[in-house]
C-alpha cells in the first residue's frame, strides 16, 4: 500500500438505511485492510443510531452531520483524516463489495505496476474504478489486462466504488463545490478531467467487481438539480484547461497547492 498506510476509505451516507446495512455488512471482511470514516448527511433518528452503534463496533469514525450537506462537502470533511501519500476509496453506500480483502491489494498492486514501470511503461495512475454490471462501454478508450482480468482504460471514470492514488490526491487536494447550494454531481467528471490533463491514467477493473443494488436516488429533484449545477461544472472546467489550479482546497474551491 502507499507508503505502508491503509487507504481512506469514506461512505457517504443519507437516510436508505436497509442498503447502507447491505453495504456495509459487505465491507466488514475488507476493514482490516482500509481505515473507514462514514460521513452522515444529516439522516433521520433511527438511521443514525443504527450507524452509530456499527461503527463503534468495527472501529470506524462516524461524523454524523445535522443536515445534509452535499457528498462534496461530506468527502472534504473526512479528507481531513488524509495523510499525505495516502490513497483515497470513495464508496457509494448502495454497493455489496466482495467478500474478502483482495480487491484492496489487487487495486494497489495495479496502481503500483504501472506507476513503477520503466520508460514508456511507466504511468502515473489517478484512479481506478471497481466493475458492475451496468457499466457501459462508451467511455473505453483501451482495452488491456491485468492479472488476468480485463483492464478498461476510460475518461472519464463513473464509478460506484473509486479508488484515488495517494500521489493524485496530493497533487488535487480535495473535491469541488462548484456553489453553496450544490449537493451533488459532477465529483468524478471534476476528478478525471484534472487526471486527463495531468496525463495520468484512468482505469475501470474487472478484478474489482461491486454489486450495484441501488433502486432509486436518494436525492429528490436529483436531475434537476444536476442540470442546474452543469454550466457551473462546464465553467469550472474551463478554468483548469485556462490553467486554473488542479488542487482544490477544504472549502471546495481551487487553491495555490501547499507544500508537502
Amino acid at each position: 500500500m502507499s507508503e505502508n498506510r491503509k487507504p481512506l476509505t469514506v461512505i457517504t451516507a443519507w437516510n436508505r438505511l436497509d442498503l447502507t446495512k447491505r453495504m456495509l455488512t459487505s465491507l466488514e471482511p475488507s476493514l482490516h485492510a482500509l481505515q473507514t470514516v462514514i460521513v452522515d448527511n444529516g439522516s433521520d433518528h433511527e438511521a443514525i443510531e443504527w450507524l452509530a452503534q456499527w461503527a463503534r463496533h468495527k472501529d470506524v469514525e462516524l461524523i454524523a452531520l445535522p443536515r445534509n450537506a452535499g457528498c462534496p462537502r461530506a468527502l472534504n470533511l473526512a479528507l481531513a483524516h488524509r495523510q499525505p501519500g495516502q490513497a483515497l476509496i470513495k464508496l457509494d453506500n448502495d454497493v455489496i463489495l466482495p467478500d474478502n480483502a483482495g480487491w484492496v491489494y489487487g487495486v494497489e498492486r495495479l496502481v503500483r505496476g504501472y506507476g513503477e514501470g520503466t520508460g514508456a511503461t511507466k504511468h502515473p495512475v489517478a484512479m481506478v474504478s471497481a466493475y458492475y454490471s451496468t457499466f457501459t462501454e462508451d467511455r473505453i478508450k483501451a482495452r488491456l489486462t491485468w492479472e488476468f482480468e480485463d483492464l478498461y482504460a476510460v475518461y472519464p471514470v463513473i464509478g460506484h466504488a473509486v479508488y484515488h492514488s495517494g500521489p493524485f490526491m496530493d497533487e488535487v487536494g480535495y473535491f469541488d463545490v462548484l456553489a453553496p447550494e450544490h449537493l451533488y454531481g459532477f465529483e468524478d467528471n471534476i476528478m478525471s478531467t484534472k487526471a486527463a490533463l495531468m496525463g495520468w491514467l484512468l482505469f475501470v477493473w474487472k478484478g474489482w467487481r461491486v454489486q450495484d443494488i441501488q433502486r432509486s436516488s436518494a436525492l429528490k429533484g436529483r436531475d434537476e438539480h444536476v442540470d442546474a449545477m452543469r454550466p457551473l461544472y462546464n465553467r469550472r472546467v474551463a478554468a483548469f484547461r485556462n490553467g486554473v489550479s488542479f488542487y482544490t482546497g477544504p472549502d471546495g474551491y481551487p487553491a495555490k497547492r501547499p507544500s508537502l
